[in-house]
């Protein structure tokens, strides 16, 4: 806004990076150990790493 470059949007880019990269790994860790079924852990699986891949797109321009 105003032009101005906010110096804190590197640092927030790196966090979200790091807690996306994080909770993927936590989802692929998760069905190794508490999912019984197969089907199970590929939807576990997939729609974690899904889900993290698309919320590292939060702070392009394709947020809206």
């Amino acid at each position: 806004m105003n032009s101005v470059f906010n110096l804190a949007r590197p640092f927030a880019i790196t966090a979200m990076l790091i807690l996306c990269g994080s909770l993927m790994l936590l989802f692929i860790q998760f069905t190794e150990f508490y999912s019984e079924s197969q089907v199970w852990k590929k939807i576990i699986k997939t729609g974690g790493i899904l889900s993290m891949t698309f919320g590292m797109l939060i702070f392009t321009k394709y947020h809206d």
